[in-house]
């Protein structure tokens, strides 16, 4: 059973005139009542902020409504504003910290549900523990940050106009790494399934919402840049980010042959260099595969001109003789288009 710092839930029986929460809160409008998914506007809290107390719903609430009362801790916006030649006393640096840190707790709550929930297909379960991970790893930062605020702010009273400037800006830390987790994880990652990344363009969503979540299982190049069968598609609201969750590639030099290293490849696209520094000429090319088979272009440009394919199985190499230039800022890379049991692969080059 998943154990959360800032919520509780319920199933109501049906004529109950209020529900007990146990977390901590800084003001009773921080306090929400959810039923069956719909925020009740005018729920009353009734309480003490530093143990808990009860809410009361507005109307009465049917039998099987599920009761969900959480925190939201002024997310957007700031509790506490420091002001140059200020006082700095116990409430008000209390007040700026435990924002920072109920932020943090109801973050890992948002992430833990994430990861209860996700248990649908693989993928959603992928989609899921990526989300919690980073949120909880981001939330611990959000934590450390929030009890550093509140220690500098605390030193450095004793010199009221240098002190309130030392505290705005650590405290100021504190609520942007917290605000990034709350904002990776509101709403949690919406799986949409697999995507085709092979056309140049993003999923055909025409109305994404914040959270739409695709993985990658054809490679790619989007105008955020290029992915690789495995890396995920995130929609934040406003534009598109990608996360990496691929197998890193290596370019190796040795002498007058260049090279691109690649472990456990998977089908995609691995790039030598994004923008070649000089012109490149290669006469000769070499691959060879370190167990398995694949099957690898060499190609270059934004076009992606194919240089050389060729077909790779165990510790055979492959020469090619293609002689052309590939010339300066374009683009070199390998694409892998199949393979089967392959640990690794080397490309090399040279002219």
């Amino acid at each position: 059973m998943t154990t959360y710092r800032a919520r509780v839930e319920y199933t109501a029986g049906g004529g109950e005139t209020s529900f007990a929460f146990n977390f901590p809160y800084i003001d009773e409008d921080h306090v929400k009542l959810y039923i069956d998914g719909a925020l009740d506007l005018s729920a009353s809290v009734t309480g003490v902020p530093e143990a808990g107390g009860t809410i009361s719903p507005s109307a009465p609430i049917p039998a099987g409504a599920v009761i969900r009362v959480t925190r939201e801790t002024s997310p957007g916006t700031r509790l506490v504003n420091y002001q140059n030649a200020s006082t700095l006393d116990e409430a008000t640096l209390d007040t700026d910290s435990l924002q920072a840190f109920y932020l943090d707790q109801e973050s890992s709550d948002t992430a833990l549900e994430a990861l209860s929930t996700a248990g649908a297909t693989t993928e959603t379960v992928e989609a899921a523990e990526g989300n919690a991970l980073a949120a909880q790893s981001a939330a611990e930062a959000a934590q450390l940050a929030a009890e550093e605020a509140q220690a500098d702010a605390a030193a450095s009273a004793q010199s009221i106009g240098d002190s309130a400037e030392a505290a705005e800006a650590a405290a100021v830390e504190a609520r942007a790494i917290a605000l990034q987790v709350q904002q990776a994880v509101t709403g949690q990652a919406i799986y949409q399934g697999t995507f085709d990344a092979s056309g140049g363009s993003y999923p055909d969503d025409t109305d994404p919402a914040e959270g739409h979540l695709w993985r990658v299982n054809v490679a790619g190049t989007l105008p955020a840049g290029g992915v690789l069968q495995g890396d995920y598609i995130f929609y934040n609201g406003t534009d598109w980010d990608i996360w990496d969750n691929t197998e890193p590639q290596s370019a190796l030099q040795v002498d007058d042959f260049d090279g691109i290293h690649v472990e456990e490849p998977k089908v995609g696209e691995y790039d030598y260099s994004l923008s070649l520094p000089r012109t490149r000429r290669i006469e000769t090319i070499r691959a060879i595969a370190g167990a398995g088979t694949a099957t690898v272009e060499l190609r270059h440009g934004t076009a992606g001109s194919l240089i050389r394919s060729m077909n790779l199985s165990t510790t055979v190499a492959v020469d090619s003789t293609p002689s052309m230039t590939v010339p300066t800022g374009d683009r070199l890379y390998i694409k892998v288009t199949a393979v089967s049991d392959a640990a690794n692969i080397e490309v090399w080059f040279g002219g």
